[in-house]
């Protein structure tokens, strides 16, 4: 399952993040240091609403995403877990997270960000179902003559009977 520790590691390693900071001559070492940190930040964020979050995440603070992360990880579990196959759970749902991050640009703030969120989660497993649909079609120009003689002698054999 996807959580706020595998988007922290892809988001907060990015170059110029406040986790990027390393602090190899701290005496608490860096992985303790990063987690008190995380652990002070999520306490502060549990006091600011979504649309205050999403706006310091587009102010560059892309750390705070993380907040936005835990608390409605849950609701996009829940909506993908319902529609597409359950090996791909963890895959759609990133990608609805992924979906959300680089769209936050486009979230007026108006309405719930949980509903905003819900609808990149249902818009994102229609497009995983358009993917598998198309994956599955072939068109006849991209066949190779040995598979075209193939068809062509199936076709022959059933028009005969």
């Amino acid at each position: 399952m996807i959580g706020y520790r595998e988007f922290r590691a892809y988001a907060c390693n990015l170059p110029g993040t406040f986790l990027d900071v390393t602090n190899a001559n701290s005496s608490i070492g860096q992985g303790t240091h990063r987690a008190c940190i995380i652990d002070y930040m999520r306490e502060y964020d549990s006091t600011l609403s979504d649309t205050e979050i999403v706006e310091r995440v587009i102010r560059g603070d892309v750390n705070r995403f993380e907040c936005l992360l835990e608390r409605h990880q849950t609701r996009v579990f829940g909506i993908v877990a319902v529609r597409v196959p359950r090996r791909n759970v963890e895959e759609v749902a990133h990608d609805v997270f992924v979906r959300a991050y680089t769209s936050l640009a486009r979230f007026e703030g108006r309405g719930d960000f949980g509903a905003w969120l819900s609808k990149i989660a249902v818009r994102a497993c229609h497009d995983y179902w358009r993917e598998i649909y198309h994956r599955r079609e072939q068109a006849m120009s991209d066949l190779s003559d040995a598979q075209l003689a193939s068809l062509a002698r199936l076709a022959a054999e059933r028009s005969s009977r």
